[in-house]
């Protein structure tokens, strides 16, 4: 699969496996670009995507990696194709590690649930909520929301 194929599918995932009401593909955002954030009832999950080898060896030399409480998400996983991440030892402390395999998608390490940047969490959503506000103009957000 090719990355924006891993995007599409990795959202599905956070969507419908993991129930998140609220799910942002590939949304560039100050410190962080994730593939995939979503906030579920449990917290936010963080996705990123690999589709090479080399791609996930120099993500893993970002600040957000070596230095985890930067790091958006609860929940951080890697979306890759196999043979991208060649053993669970290779990932971060607390990351998970999805594969898909046609319709499914194989939990090869679960990630464990950490604290995760909510400064940054809160600065997110308030960039989509102004992305969102912007578009709805000249309805003001909140009447919008009630159907005004």
């Amino acid at each position: 699969m090719n990355h924006a194929e891993l995007v599409e599918r990795a959202c599905r995932w956070l969507r419908n496996t993991k129930r998140c009401s609220i799910v942002v593909a590939e949304y560039t955002f100050q410190f962080e670009s994730p593939d995939g954030f979503g906030w579920s009832p449990q917290g936010t999950i963080l996705i990123e995507c690999k589709s090479r080898r080399p791609d996930f060896l120099a993500h893993k030399r970002k600040m957000a990696r070596r230095a985890p409480y930067y790091g958006m998400g609860n929940c951080r996983y890697y979306f890759a194709n196999p043979g991208v991440v060649l053993s669970s030892e290779e990932l971060p402390e607390h990351w998970g590690l999805l594969v898909p395999a046609g319709s499914v998608v194989h939990v090869i390490a679960e990630a464990r649930w950490r604290d995760g940047d909510r400064f940054q969490e809160s600065r997110l959503a308030l960039s989509l909520l102004r992305q969102a506000d912007k578009r709805i103009r000249p309805l003001y957000l909140h009447d919008w929301i009630k159907g005004r």
